[in-house]
């Protein structure tokens, strides 16, 4: 295959683990990310907050939000709000080097030294200034993330392939700094870097790195992003060994840790395998809008029930009270007010910089008080391996 190898920074990370899964031929089969809720919700939440960065807003616009969650069909508005109003605190604590005049959604492309790889990348914000602790002219990045946040050593390489590009676009800059922000929970990875350490990961490390001799394969958790699985050995194999591993789990008092942790390991693959064949035959069935006879008897069919009702509070509480004799105890007990709800409600009470701890006190006080009941904490495993220092 003539030419660099295009890599985007998303995909460094997975390359370090298993470099098999950027190349391959260009005839074979590639498995595409097929857009879901998380995806529409990303998209949603991006294009909101480059409005918020445009016009320099300090609160989130319930407009702009519902329309975007309209337009890529995101049916959880309230968590596409508390993920935009994550993205303000980030925005607030950026500044001055965030405005109007950053450059948001930009496309980045460097081909690295010697030509062995094409490097790209989109800065969902790009901006310039001095960092007063350096005192060096340092060119921001940040990338939105909506999903859940890993271990900040799992982006080694996304944050300095965003730092290389970033740099790469501002010649002048001799630091950057790199923020992903993960709005779903409210929380950032931030790493500055000088332009000499990026110029020697990116001259040395790198191309070490994504090296692959064409023949080893390193499969794991990283196929569920990998392009190549459907014509990749390494990953086929490793889905048998994850079927025989969770279907053949026995639980007892002698399990050994290390096959629990292997079936634990397993169930995200085969869940992928089992929503990717559901996918298939639902579009299958909307596709012919019929009933598909089988060879051998039956048939596949396509069963539809009513979507869950949301009730408007304010009109219904109304109709309550005309229709029925009701005391406002017992109406009030039917009302639930969600966090998030009462978050975006807090956050408008209080002056720009005490947002945050004033709604964090009233939560507080709510709680004290009894009006405010926490639920049981929510348990799970994970299984967890040590990840590349940053």
């Amino acid at each position: 295959m003539g030419g660099p190898l295009k890599v985007r920074a998303s995909e460094t990370d997975r390359g370090w683990i298993c470099p098999a899964s950027l190349h391959g031929d260009e005839d074979e089969v590639r498995v595409l990310s097929q857009s879901g809720e998380a995806a529409n919700l990303g998209n949603a939440v991006h294009e909101v907050m480059a409005r918020i960065v445009q016009l320099e807003l300090e609160h989130v616009p319930a407009n702009l939000v519902t329309d975007a969650c309209e337009k890529y069909g995101v049916t959880d508005v309230d968590k596409a709000t508390m993920c935009c109003w994550n993205g303000i605190k980030v925005l607030t604590e950026l500044r001055p080097f965030v405005g109007k005049e950053s450059a948001v959604e930009f496309q980045m492309r460097e081909v690295l030294p010697e030509g062995l790889f094409e490097l790209s990348g989109r800065a969902d914000i790009m901006a310039r200034g001095i960092d007063q602790r350096l005192g060096l002219p340092v060119v921001l990045i940040v990338d939105w993330k909506t999903g859940s946040k890993t271990e900040d050593g799992r982006h080694y390489n996304q944050m300095l392939s965003y730092a290389s590009l970033g740099l790469e676009e501002n010649q002048a800059a001799q630091a950057v700094k790199v923020v992903l922000a993960w709005l779903a929970e409210g929380e950032r990875s931030v790493k500055t870097y000088l332009r000499a350490d990026v110029e020697k990961w990116r001259n040395e490390e790198l191309p070490r790195d994504l090296y692959w001799d064409g023949k080893s394969y390193v499969p794991g958790e990283q196929c569920r992003w990998c392009p190549r699985m459907a014509s990749c050995p390494g990953h086929a194999s490793w889905v048998e060994a994850n079927r025989v591993s969770v279907v053949g789990w026995q639980p007892s008092p002698l399990a050994q840790p290390e096959m629990l942790a292997q079936a634990l390991a397993a169930i995200p693959q085969l869940e992928d395998g089992i929503k990717a064949v559901k996918l298939a035959a639902k579009q299958m069935l909307e596709t012919r809008g019929e009933d598909i006879p089988l060879r051998e008897g039956g048939f596949l069919h396509l069963v539809e029930r009513k979507g869950a009702l949301k009730v408007d509070a304010a009109p219904t509480l109304a109709k309550l009270r005309a229709d029925f004799d009701l005391t406002q105890e017992r109406l009030d007990a039917m009302v639930t007010i969600t966090k998030d709800a009462l978050g975006d409600v807090l956050r408008d009470q209080f002056p720009q910089g005490e947002k945050g701890k004033g709604a964090d006190k009233f939560l507080a006080e709510l709680e004290a008080s009894g009006a405010a009941k926490r639920q049981p904490p929510v348990r799970w495993v994970e299984v967890r391996r040590e990840a590349k220092e940053a």
